[in-house]
């Protein structure tokens, strides 16, 4: 008899989050199975950390925890931010309150 290997299921889903612009937010999952390929995405875009207009997004894999971290957010960066492994999705919206009060001059 032959012993199927156990679907990736995803044990921790992504958590709404809310930071005040410029500072450094992290999303972060966790997966029944370590070191398991995660594909980011904000909105419906793909998220390539560190080239181009991803140059504040970091992505970490630590076992079983899957992180991406946006250092510097702006106030455009507030999204739905989604972390897919295999056939599994987890998503989360980012709200971002911005540091100057009614938009006067800081």
């Amino acid at each position: 008899m032959l012993l199927s290997e156990l679907p990736v299921e995803i044990t921790k889903q992504l958590s709404n989050l809310e930071v005040m612009e410029k500072q450094t937010v992290t999303f972060d999952c966790e997966v029944s199975k370590p070191n398991q390929v995660a594909i980011w995405f904000q909105g419906a875009d793909k998220i390539e950390p560190g080239v181009g207009d991803w140059e504040r997004f970091r992505v970490e894999v630590d076992g079983h925890i899957h992180r991406l971290i946006i250092e510097n957010v702006h106030l455009e960066d507030a999204k739905k931010y989604s972390c897919t492994i295999k056939d599994k999705k987890t998503s989360a919206t980012l709200s971002v309150k911005g540091m100057c009060l009614l938009d006067l001059i800081c």
